[in-house]
């Protein structure tokens, strides 16, 4: 029948995610708790998670040359932070100063000028009403001064929230790195014996996954930053660096990351001239091409084999599950969540297999 063809069922099942993700969207009642949940639980585990895997080559690096397990972790707590000081001395003031550059010349890009003195004087002006446009600035300012308190006690505690979960981080990292092997062993003593080495397969598979997913992102991240800078530099395009640490930020975003991350340089080049912004489309081009055919291969090794189709919609649950956050862990997720249901199918046509074996040798 038409309806056993392969093109109905994958439409029928593209068709089916797409609805299960709109429902989720609209369910805001049913995801409220579990962002609380994940921000005030999962926010520190996941960002010491993510340090976990960066800081860990250092560690083993350091254990390699006989150096106590403990010591090494505060060793490269030491580094790591004396590498961040270093760098915030040199470039934090570049930083902060192009930033604030870029903050005061927006209103005075040509893309945003108004001629207000034409405007005021135009005959549009008649059809505008401005009592009420007056009465909604006065209500406004009044909803403002009432509502102060509420936002300034908001305020402080996101402040301190933020603050809380930045001092709870070096401690869980401290004993995720210290014990990682402790807890790796407790779950799998809790598992039946004859699981053991499947479940030890799996949790290695999970592991060496996220491991070159989180640290080659990282160092293509840099790699692409480094590039970009470089491209700005030669172009001449003003706010080079940071333009280059946004387009570092965002190429953690798969798929569409390094396509968001030249924005800010295309629209700081269209109020220069249009061959700028043609000099930044060729940077970004040409960046792109060194990153897909020299870096990427060379320092993610694995791919996570994962098809651009199933990339967009795997981005599409994770804003709509969890905002930003999302668009950077439904990747990772999926890839260790792929890794597991692969192992739990050959251990079912393993243990199927067996099964089948011994009613033949019964017979």
């Amino acid at each position: 029948m038409w309806y056993n063809h392969k093109f109905f069922k994958y439409c029928t099942g593209i068709l089916l995610i797409l609805l299960i993700v709109f429902m989720f969207g609209k369910i805001e009642y049913f995801l409220r708790p579990f962002k609380i949940l994940v921000a005030s639980i999962f926010t520190p585990i996941l960002i010491s998670g993510f340090c976990y895997y960066l800081l860990r080559p250092l560690i083993r690096l350091l254990e390699r040359i006989r150096v106590r397990k403990s010591i090494a972790i505060v060793l490269s707590f030491i580094i790591v932070g004396f590498l961040i000081a270093l760098l915030g001395t040199y470039t934090g003031t570049i930083v902060v100063g192009q930033f604030n550059a870029l903050v005061k010349e927006i209103p005075n890009f040509e893309l945003f000028t108004l001629d207000t003195n034409n405007f005021i004087d135009s005959k549009w002006l008649e059809f505008i009403p401005i009592d009420t446009l007056e009465q909604k600035a006065i209500e406004l300012a009044d909803s403002v001064t009432k509502n102060f308190t509420k936002y300034f006690f908001g305020l402080i505690s996101t402040v301190s929230n933020i603050s809380t979960i930045a001092l709870m981080i070096p401690f869980i990292l401290f004993y995720f790195l210290k014990d990682d092997t402790v807890f790796a062993e407790g779950i799998l003593s809790r598992l039946p014996r004859k699981y053991f080495n499947w479940a030890s397969k799996i949790m290695k598979d999970v592991d060496t996954v996220l491991s070159s997913y989180i640290v080659g992102q990282m160092l293509v991240a840099l790699s692409i930053g480094v590039m970009m800078f470089i491209g700005y530099r030669i172009i001449g395009i003003k706010y080079a660096l940071i333009l280059s640490i946004f387009a570092v930020v965002t190429t953690f975003i798969p798929f569409f990351g390094p396509f968001i991350g030249v924005v800010p340089a295309f629209l700081v080049s269209l109020t220069i001239d249009p061959l700028m912004t043609l000099k930044v489309l060729l940077v970004m081009l040409i960046v792109q091409q060194i990153d897909n055919n020299f870096i990427s291969p060379q320092i993610m090794g694995q791919r996570l084999h994962v098809h651009p189709v199933t990339v967009i919609l795997l981005l599409l649950i994770g804003v709509s599950l969890y905002g930003f956050v999302g668009l950077l862990l439904v990747i990772p997720l999926y890839a260790a969540l792929k890794v597991t249901v692969k192992n739990i199918y050959e251990i079912y046509k393993h243990e199927k297999s067996h099964k089948h074996a011994s009613k033949k040798q019964e017979a």
